[in-house]
C-alpha cells in the first residue's frame, strides 16, 4: 500500500469506529483517575496494566479486521509484552508524585487523547473521539505517557519494546506520510529515552559512591 491509501485507510477506521474511539479515551480516564482513587494496590495494578493492554489489542485487532498486516505484528508484539505484564505485575502503579516529570507525562497523555488528525471532527471534538486505539501515533503517545508516569518502576521489556516502535511510526508518521503532528511522537520517545539514560546515570554513581 501507498502513502496515499494507507492515510485513507487511517482515516477510514477512525471514522468508522467513533464509538470505540470514545470507548478508549473513557478506559485511559478510567485507569488513571484509579490511581488516585482506589487503595488496592493489586486492583489498580490490573485496571492500569489491562487500559495499556487494551489501547494495543484495539489497534492489533482493527489492523486485522482491516487488513493491515504491518499494524497487526507491531501491535500484537505490543499487546504480548502488555499481556505478559498482566501477569508479572512490574508496573508500579501507586499515585505518582506531582513534580516536572509527572506533568510532561499528563501532558503528552492528554495530547494522545486530542489528537487532532484522522476523524471528522472539531477542535474540541477531538477530546472525546481521537483515534486513541485505532492508529497507531496517538496510540503510543498515549500509553508512552502512562508507562512514564511510573519510570523506573515499569516493566523494562514492555516500556522498551514502546519506545523502539515509538521511533519505528514517528519516523514513518512524519517523513513517509507527512502527518507532522506525529513530531509529538518524538517527543515523548525523547523523554523516554532522557528516563532511561538519567536512570542509567543514577546507577553508575550510587555504584561509585559505594566503592
Amino acid at each position: 500500500m501507498n502513502s496515499v491509501n494507507i492515510l485513507n485507510y487511517l482515516s477510514m477506521v477512525s471514522n468508522k469506529n467513533i464509538f470505540l474511539n470514545i470507548s478508549m479515551h473513557l478506559i485511559v480516564l478510567i485507569a488513571i483517575v484509579s490511581i488516585y482513587l482506589l487503595k488496592d494496590l493489586k486492583t489498580k495494578k490490573y485496571i492500569f496494566n489491562g487500559a495499556v493492554l487494551v489501547l494495543f489489542l484495539s489497534v492489533t485487532i482493527n489492523a486485522v479486521v482491516y487488513g493491515n498486516p504491518f499494524h497487526t505484528v507491531t501491535f500484537g508484539i505490543l499487546a504480548i509484552t502488555s499481556a505478559v505484564e498482566m501477569f508479572k505485575g512490574k508496573n508500579n502503579v501507586s499515585a505518582p508524585q506531582m513534580g516536572i516529570k509527572t506533568i510532561i507525562a499528563f501532558i503528552f497523555i492528554l495530547f494522545g487523547l486530542w489528537y487532532p488528525e484522522f476523524v471528522n471532527a472539531g477542535i474540541f471534538e477531538h477530546l472525546v473521539v481521537s483515534p486513541v486505539g485505532i492508529v497507531p501515533c496517538p496510540t503510543l503517545i498515549t500509553a508512552l505517557g502512562m508507562l512514564n508516569l511510573y519510570y523506573p518502576n515499569v516493566n523494562k521489556m514492555q516500556y522498551v519494546t514502546t519506545v523502539i516502535l515509538g521511533i519505528v511510526y514517528g519516523f514513518i508518521g512524519t517523513f513517509t506520510f507527512g502527518v507532522y503532528l506525529d513530531i509529538v511522537l518524538f517527543g515523548i520517545v525523547a523523554f523516554s529515552i532522557y528516563n532511561i539514560i538519567g536512570r542509567r546515570n543514577i546507577k553508575k554513581e550510587s555504584m561509585l559512591n559505594e566503592i
